[in-house]
């Protein structure tokens, strides 16, 4: 594996010549010869030590580095901007998620089918209350019971058995106003 040596940039293959430095994202190193530089002396005192702290000493002594910190403090800046840009949209989300979670307080949730005809375009819903009456229509068995059994996968309007059918959430409030939907 080749090393690349974070002050003067010299590359190598010999893991004996460098030292490795605490890193965020992937590692780093620095090279023997800029270790002693910089006064880090053994692979304990590397650990200790961040690039940027390696790099602004390194500076001090070689001013012509300061094209590497500059362009390293940029790396360090870029990815603090994305970490609270990401930290921003995961509060905006929470947000979001509360104040949901505050308009559904203290209301039912109800399931129903929405079913819609695909010959005449009619909009219509069933819940779990039309089937259990169809069941109950059924078991009671009189003539009058089962003039009642709706086909509830039948358009009320054409009586076409085209139609597609998807779940459709509604939270009412005590009052029996529907305060929201979710499709």
């Amino acid at each position: 594996m080749k090393r690349e040596c974070v002050t003067c940039g010299m590359i190598s293959d010999n893991k004996k010549e460098f030292f490795e430095l605490s890193a965020n994202v992937g590692t780093r190193f620095i090279c023997r010869n800029c270790a002693n530089e910089v006064g880090i002396n053994n692979f304990m005192s590397a650990g200790f030590h961040s690039n940027t702290s390696v790099l602004k000493k390194y500076v001090k002594i070689h001013p012509d580095a300061q094209p590497r910190l500059d362009a390293h403090m940029a790396l360090v800046q870029k990815r603090k901007d994305d970490l609270h840009a990401e930290l921003q949209q995961m509060s905006d989300k929470q947000k979001e998620k509360r104040a949901v979670a505050a308009k559904r307080a203290g209301c039912k949730k109800e399931k129903q089918t929405k079913c819609n005809c695909t010959s005449c375009g009619n909009i219509f819903y069933y819940g779990q209350y039309d089937e259990v009456k169809n069941a109950a229509n059924v078991f009671h068995g009189s003539l009058y019971s089962l003039n009642q059994v709706k086909d509830l996968g039948q358009c009320p309007k054409c009586g076409s058995r085209a139609i597609t059918k998807k779940e459709v959430y509604f939270w009412v409030d005590k009052k029996g106003n529907c305060v929201d939907v979710e499709e």
